[in-house]
């Protein structure tokens, strides 16, 4: 069973635990991405490129080897 819980972040080179902070990371960042799109939905004069960067700055973080 606990195969499970450790075989993917393994793969990653990251503990369970590593995992499981990374994810909660990415997940605020996202869910602050989130309230930004709303805010700029409602005022498109604000937060023009904000989410976007949020969400390509975390991907960069997580997987650089994709802007190589």
């Amino acid at each position: 069973m606990i195969k499970y819980f450790v075989e993917h972040p393994k793969s990653v080179n990251e503990t369970y635990i590593e995992h499981l902070f990374q994810t909660i990371k990415f997940s605020a960042v996202f869910i602050l991405a989130a309230i930004i799109i709303l805010v700029h939905g409602i005022f498109p004069f604000i937060f023009k490129t904000a989410a976007t960067e949020m969400v390509i700055d975390s991907l960069r973080s997580a997987r650089p080897d994709l802007f190589e």
